[in-house]
């Protein structure tokens, strides 16, 4: 089995503008373009030094607060094949199967909501054919995977919280094989957050809260997904 690791987390925020300014001023990413469709950009967002990135949305104040979406590279076989042995529910989209003007470069297997822990990920495959990555909407570069941040500053873990910590905890390992390091479960009282090593060396939590007036836009229960 290949392992599965953290490859990028979405945001959705009323204040996004307000969220990437931060990093800039305080880890010093710069805010890279992410999705575009032909009303313009829809998504920014920042990549880390090795290789994560976070990939923010706008998301309107009268919408209820978004929870956040973890995406693991691997096997989508390998992914479904384990879903199927654990009777989680999923949804399957690849690549071949959407219009090729629209065509992602990548194809995704998300997981249902109300399975736990399970619901706020979901697997990426990545075509790595030079050709796959034409299509206008997915050029910026934020997808672009050889364009690191140009600053030491790593993302460690993020932590975040789940109504049942130990049966959280198993259903990650169950899909990753004990691979995602990066994903840290707890309890859901406390705070979510995003654990960075900044350009000093200091590590430093970090969370979008003070971006989403209403709640954390990191909900306290995971599983908003689908």
């Amino acid at each position: 089995m290949r392992s599965m690791i953290l490859d990028h987390i979405v945001l959705r925020s009323p204040n996004s503008a307000a969220l990437l300014a931060d990093l800039q001023n305080r880890f010093g990413l710069k805010t890279l373009e992410g999705f575009k469709d032909y009303s313009g950009i829809q998504s920014k967002g920042v990549r880390f030094c090795n290789r994560t990135f976070l990939d923010v949305y706008n998301w309107p104040n009268d919408k209820p607060p978004f929870n956040p979406l973890l995406a693991l590279e691997g096997s989508l076989a390998e992914a479904e094949a384990i879903a199927e042995k654990q009777g989680w529910q999923t949804r399957l989209l690849r690549r071949l199967a959407i219009p090729v003007e629209q065509r992602p470069p990548w194809s995704t297997l998300s997981f249902r909501r109300g399975q736990g822990a399970i619901s706020s990920v979901f697997v990426i495959e990545y075509e790595e054919a030079p050709a796959a990555w034409q299509v206008v909407h997915y050029r910026g570069d934020l997808y672009n995977r050889n364009k690191n941040s140009p600053v030491d500053v790593e993302l460690l873990n993020v932590v975040i919280g789940c109504e049942d910590e130990s049966i959280g905890a198993s259903q990650i390992d169950t899909l990753t094989g004990g691979h995602a390091s990066k994903i840290k479960l707890r309890s859901v009282d406390g705070p979510n957050q995003i654990r960075i090593r900044d350009v000093y060396g200091s590590v430093v939590d970090w969370s979008p809260t003070a971006f989403d007036r209403r709640r954390s836009m990191m909900s306290p229960v995971l599983g908003c997904l689908r």
